[in-house]
C-alpha cells in the first residue's frame, strides 16, 4: 500500500469471496446507478500491482465501486463463478446489464477501454466550460 498520509487511494473499497457478496454489491450499485469493478488477483501475480495502480488512477476520473477478490484464497468461489483462469482479471458490472463483463489476463489498456466505455465520468466543478 502507498504511504500517502491520511488517504490510501491505491486500495479497493473492500475484499469479497462469494457470489452472494458480489450480488449484494450489484444491488447496492444499481440503486446508486454506479458500476462495480471486481479485481481478481493474488499476491503471486506479478502484473497485479500495476493493474491496481491503473484502477486507482481510473477511480479518480470515473464512478465505480472497486472491490478485490483474492483468486488464490482457499474459501473463494469467484474465479470459478466467472470462469477466470488467468490473472489479473476484471469483472465489470453496470446497472441494467444482464451479465457482467469478464476479462481474464487483462491489460491496463483493456481496463481503461472498458471503464471509459461503461462507467460514467466523475463530475467536477473546476473544469473549463
Amino acid at each position: 500500500m502507498e504511504e500517502c498520509g491520511d488517504a490510501l487511494t491505491n486500495v479497493p473499497e473492500k475484499s469479497i469471496l462469494t457470489e452472494e457478496e458480489f450480488d449484494t454489491l450489484k444491488a447496492e450499485a444499481t440503486a446508486k446507478n454506479e458500476a462495480v469493478l471486481l479485481q481478481l488477483g493474488s499476491e503471486a501475480c506479478t502484473r497485479c500491482p500495476a493493474f491496481s495502480t491503473a484502477i486507482s488512477e481510473l477511480k479518480d476520473t470515473h464512478v465505480f465501486r472497486w472491490v478485490y477478490g483474492d483468486a488464490h484464497a482457499t474459501d473463494t468461489e469467484l474465479p470459478e463463478l466467472f470462469s477466470v483462469t488467468q490473472l489479473p482479471a476484471l469483472v465489470l458490472y453496470t446497472p441494467g446489464a444482464i451479465e457482467p463483463l469478464v476479462v481474464a489476463n487483462a491489460s491496463s489498456d483493456q481496463l481503461t477501454q472498458h471503464v471509459y466505455r461503461h462507467c460514467r465520468p466523475v463530475f467536477t466543478t473546476d473544469a473549463d466550460f
